[in-house]
């Protein structure tokens, strides 16, 4: 009401509001048990699959995981460096090899060059901004 006046209608405002603001209604987070978000994960297949898995096991983001290189995966200590991740920091998260084999990784990886997932040309995902290392 007081922007309402002041600002939309120019007018000063008679009398005195006692605003209160209103509460929103705390709600708790709605989280998959085990055995849904393995049905989930079973249900997909392929490319499709193996990133639900990265995201779902290592913590990514969809564009942390898109920009995602081979060569930015450690396999002997099992981590994933992240260049330019959200806010443009760099970081570490796991790699989950129990859920992902790595025939499979690097099977991909000789099929699609050294990034490991390939966008349309018109896609609206921008890959190129990962830092060359």
């Amino acid at each position: 009401m007081i922007f309402l006046y002041r600002e939309v209608l120019k007018r000063p405002l008679e009398g005195r509001i006692n605003a209160v603001r209103s509460f929103k209604k705390q709600r708790l987070p709605i989280v998959m048990s085990r055995e849904e978000t393995q049905r989930v994960l079973n249900g997909m297949s392929g490319t499709t699959q193996l990133m639900a898995k990265l995201l779902h096991g290592s913590g990514l983001r969809l564009m942390e995981c898109l920009r995602l290189r081979v060569k930015d995966i450690d396999f002997e200590i099992n981590e994933i460096r992240v260049y330019s991740g959200k806010g443009g920091k760099d970081r570490l998260a796991p790699f989950p090899e129990e859920q992902i084999p790595l025939e499979k990784l690097l099977y991909l990886w000789y099929l699609k060059s050294c990034r490991l997932f390939k966008l349309p040309e018109d896609s609206r995902w921008k890959t190129d901004t990962t830092p060359t290392r």
